[in-house]
């Protein structure tokens, strides 16, 4: 009789895999890298545009030639 309730026997705790975790700290790098390459394309497209204020620019653009090439005659205004 000496009857007692027993316990199941605990688990051990599982051992974490090298090549697992290997694998998810490479593939964790990768996608750092690739978070970092589209915002370094980001910032470049934007300082490839115009930054002018609200006004625009105040100042007369140099213009001397037509697309094609040739001289662009001055018009006069009479």
């Amino acid at each position: 009789m000496g009857g007692g309730m027993k316990s199941a026997p605990s688990m051990p705790m599982p051992q974490p895999m090298p090549e697992i975790d290997d694998k998810v700290a490479e593939s964790e790098a990768k996608l750092e890298a690739e978070r970092q390459r589209m915002i370094a394309l980001g910032k470049q497209g934007s300082y490839g545009t115009l930054l002018t204020s609200g006004e625009g620019v105040k100042e007369e653009a140099p213009v001397a030639q037509t697309l094609l090439g040739g001289v662009k005659k001055p018009t006069r205004i009479t």
